[in-house]
């Protein structure tokens, strides 16, 4: 082809030479002595000079290809013990499948396996170009394209992950007892888990794609316990339970408690136990809340009393019956019952033993105070103002002035303060009470010993 181009000038040259034009002297240099020889020698001596050029550089072109040989399966090595480094500790790995290490420690992997390639695909870069410089054939690196390949699939499953992080870490800082927004938590997760779905086939084939979902469901299981949670049945004891169940500690300050702490508390592995504590918190309230009801209704519930006199002298004052104290005592007992019965009552059994005991003690004063009642207004009806009976009886009525004095004090009192919880609890009652009824039968006896004697003595007045 030179050989052509050659002719071609040559031609030229002459044609110029016959017809005697003007050249300059380096058009006549290039053309010489005749015609265009001194290009086509001029041509000759590089092609001479680029020949021994070459061979002189064969040998170092030897010794490159042998070098650049020996890297490229040195690189060879090195991808493969990348693939086989990248299985056992890369992103997918079996310890994270399992859950051995958490998936904050797949996102390591993931940036140090994609540096690793990096460096590695720059290496095979020059490796190429230099294959292709010396003429050898291009080597392939299946290995490196399996990490490869798998690296572009597992980045979108951890970054679906680390939109994750993020949310949780953005709902952390929300006041639980005063803002949590349980829709907001659903339609976050909701997008979540949607972007998750819709991952292409080849992503969801890795066993990681199933540990962030499952770690997805886990998160979604823990939202409903945080309804839970927010209610006003638990008390102290209930999140010192859950704090002991997790091993987690914190302040239950209503401005400083965040949902960043029942995070920490990872609800979602104790979902089981954690609705045992709430569904105990609800029973136990429905307890607590009938014991409330029973203090109410013994606040308020009041002894009816009337006055009594004994012609125009006031006599203080008598009950004038128990009928509701005594429906309200068979009501609260029933319920009470009821409340020892349940595997709830645990804290407030104290509580309830002692309202039992209460009303029990309640029931036993209304009982023995109408008895007394009626014996005391039998007698006062013959000690008080019958001078007779007394000179007959002066022990008898010694003993039932002094059951009078009582009687009209425990009323005086009563008048004062008439509800029927303070009343029938004060300090001795009953046993004052009972002892009471006891001397008002001597008394009794004695007066009946007395009307026998003169039964006797004056039978046809009897």
């Amino acid at each position: 082809a030179m050989e052509e181009k050659f002719a071609v000038v040559e031609e030229q040259f002459r044609t110029l030479e016959m017809f005697s034009y003007p050249m300059d002297d380096a058009t006549l240099e290039l053309a010489g002595n005749k015609g265009s020889s001194g290009v086509r020698k001029r041509w000759m001596e590089l092609v001479a000079e680029a020949n021994e050029v070459d061979y002189d550089l064969g040998k170092v072109k030897m010794k490159f290809r042998k070098e650049t040989t020996m890297q490229v399966e040195k690189l060879l090595e090195d991808t493969h013990t990348l693939l086989t480094e990248f299985r056992e500790k890369g992103p997918d790995s079996a310890d994270i499948q399992m859950g051995d290490v958490p998936l904050d420690e797949g996102l390591s992997r993931m940036a140090e396996f994609k540096g690793k390639l990096e460096d590695m695909t720059k290496v095979k870069d020059e490796q190429t170009n230099a294959q292709l410089l010396f003429g050898l054939d291009l080597t392939p690196y299946p290995d490196m394209a399996v990490v490869e390949n798998s690296l572009k699939s597992l980045n979108l499953i951890y970054a679906a992950y680390e939109d994750y992080t993020k949310s949780t870490q953005e709902w952390s800082g929300t006041l639980f007892f005063k803002d949590l927004n349980v829709d907001k938590l659903n339609d976050g997760m909701d997008e979540l888990t949607e972007k998750l779905k819709k991952l292409p086939k080849a992503s969801k084939e890795f066993g990681v794609y199933k540990k962030v979902d499952e770690q997805f469901v886990k998160f979604r299981s823990t939202i409903p316990l945080l309804t839970q949670l927010k209610s006003d049945a638990l008390r102290d004891r209930h999140w010192s339970k859950l704090m002991e169940l997790t091993g987690k500690s914190f302040n239950l300050d209503h401005n400083t408690f965040t949902l960043g702490k029942l995070f920490e508390m990872d609800l979602g592995s104790y979902t089981d136990q954690v609705n045992d504590i709430c569904n105990a918190a609800s029973k136990e309230l429905a307890i607590e809340a009938g014991i409330l009801k029973i203090k109410d209704t013994w606040t308020s519930l009041a002894l009816e009393l009337f006055p009594y006199s004994k012609g125009e002298v006031s006599r203080g004052h008598i009950l004038k019956g128990t009928d509701d104290i005594t429906t309200s005592i068979d009501e609260n007992m029933t319920a009470l019952q009821a409340m020892s019965g349940s595997k709830f009552v645990v804290p407030f059994l104290d509580e309830v033993k002692t309202w039992e005991k209460k009303l029990s003690t309640i029931g036993e004063c209304c009982d023995i105070w109408l008895v007394t009642q009626r014996k005391w207004q039998y007698l006062e009806g013959i000690f008080v103002g019958s001078d007779d009976i007394r000179l007959q009886l002066p022990d008898a009525a010694k003993e039932f002035d002094k059951i009078d004095k009582t009687w009209m004090k425990i009323m005086a009192d009563t008048a004062k303060n008439t509800n029927a919880h303070d009343a029938c609890l004060a300090e001795g009652r009953v046993g004052v009470l009972t002892e009471m009824s006891g001397n008002l039968d001597k008394c009794q006896k004695s007066l009946t010993d007395y009307l026998e004697t003169k039964r006797n003595a004056f039978p046809r007045f009897f």
